[in-house]
Protein backbone atom coordinates (compact mmCIF):
# COMPACT_ATOMS: atom_id res chain seq x y z
CA UNK A 1 0.00 0.00 0.00
CA UNK A 2 2.93 2.41 0.39
CA UNK A 3 4.25 1.96 -3.15
CA UNK A 4 3.74 5.14 -5.20
CA UNK A 5 1.72 4.81 -8.40
CA UNK A 6 2.29 7.21 -11.27
CA UNK A 7 -0.09 8.16 -14.07
CA UNK A 8 1.46 9.64 -17.22
CA UNK A 9 -0.99 11.70 -19.26
CA UNK A 10 -0.94 11.51 -23.08
CA UNK A 11 2.16 12.68 -24.92
CA UNK A 12 2.35 15.08 -27.87
CA UNK A 13 0.93 13.76 -31.12
CA UNK A 14 1.85 15.04 -34.55
CA UNK A 15 -1.61 14.62 -36.03
CA UNK A 16 -3.00 17.16 -33.57
CA UNK A 17 -2.90 20.15 -35.90
CA UNK A 18 -5.21 22.63 -34.20
CA UNK A 19 -4.13 24.66 -31.15
CA UNK A 20 -4.29 22.62 -27.96
CA UNK A 21 -7.83 22.58 -26.66
CA UNK A 22 -9.64 23.24 -29.93
CA UNK A 23 -9.76 19.79 -31.53
CA UNK A 24 -12.49 17.31 -30.73
CA UNK A 25 -11.77 13.59 -30.62
CA UNK A 26 -14.11 10.60 -30.46
CA UNK A 27 -14.34 11.14 -26.70
CA UNK A 28 -14.56 14.94 -26.83
CA UNK A 29 -12.06 17.76 -26.62
CA UNK A 30 -8.50 16.41 -26.27
CA UNK A 31 -7.36 18.96 -23.67
CA UNK A 32 -10.46 18.41 -21.55
CA UNK A 33 -9.94 14.64 -21.75
CA UNK A 34 -6.34 15.01 -20.56
CA UNK A 35 -7.38 17.27 -17.67
CA UNK A 36 -10.10 14.82 -16.66
CA UNK A 37 -7.65 11.90 -16.67
CA UNK A 38 -5.22 13.90 -14.53
CA UNK A 39 -7.96 14.88 -12.08
CA UNK A 40 -9.21 11.30 -11.74
CA UNK A 41 -5.67 10.05 -11.15
CA UNK A 42 -5.05 12.66 -8.43
CA UNK A 43 -8.40 11.93 -6.78
CA UNK A 44 -7.38 8.27 -6.56
CA UNK A 45 -4.03 8.98 -4.92
CA UNK A 46 -1.80 8.65 -7.98
CA UNK A 47 1.12 10.91 -8.77
CA UNK A 48 0.42 12.62 -12.08
CA UNK A 49 3.09 13.28 -14.69
CA UNK A 50 2.19 15.63 -17.55
CA UNK A 51 3.10 13.68 -20.68
CA UNK A 52 3.02 16.65 -23.05
CA UNK A 53 6.56 17.94 -22.36
CA UNK A 54 8.19 14.49 -22.21
CA UNK A 55 8.97 14.25 -25.94
CA UNK A 56 10.07 16.86 -28.48
CA UNK A 57 7.13 18.26 -30.43
CA UNK A 58 8.48 17.28 -33.84
CA UNK A 59 7.48 14.38 -36.10
CA UNK A 60 11.13 13.42 -36.60
CA UNK A 61 11.14 11.91 -33.10
CA UNK A 62 8.25 9.55 -33.92
CA UNK A 63 8.49 6.25 -35.80
CA UNK A 64 5.15 6.77 -37.53
CA UNK A 65 5.69 10.56 -37.73
CA UNK A 66 2.89 11.41 -35.31
CA UNK A 67 2.15 9.09 -32.37
CA UNK A 68 4.71 6.41 -31.49
CA UNK A 69 8.18 7.67 -30.49
CA UNK A 70 11.20 6.25 -32.31
CA UNK A 71 14.42 5.31 -30.48
CA UNK A 72 15.53 8.93 -30.19
CA UNK A 73 12.06 10.05 -29.11
CA UNK A 74 11.94 7.34 -26.45
CA UNK A 75 15.37 8.48 -25.26
CA UNK A 76 13.95 11.93 -24.56
CA UNK A 77 10.81 10.37 -23.08
CA UNK A 78 12.83 8.19 -20.68
CA UNK A 79 15.17 10.97 -19.53
CA UNK A 80 12.35 13.45 -18.99
CA UNK A 81 10.09 10.90 -17.31
CA UNK A 82 12.86 9.92 -14.88
CA UNK A 83 13.44 13.59 -14.05
CA UNK A 84 9.71 14.08 -13.34
CA UNK A 85 9.48 10.91 -11.23
CA UNK A 86 12.44 12.05 -9.14
CA UNK A 87 10.67 15.38 -8.46
CA UNK A 88 7.57 13.58 -7.22
CA UNK A 89 9.18 11.13 -4.80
Amino acid sequence: PDVPIFAVSPIWRGDYQKPFGTQDTAVGDFEESVKELQLLAKENGLFVVDGLPLTPHHSGFFADQFLHPNDLGFGFYAENLLRELQKLI
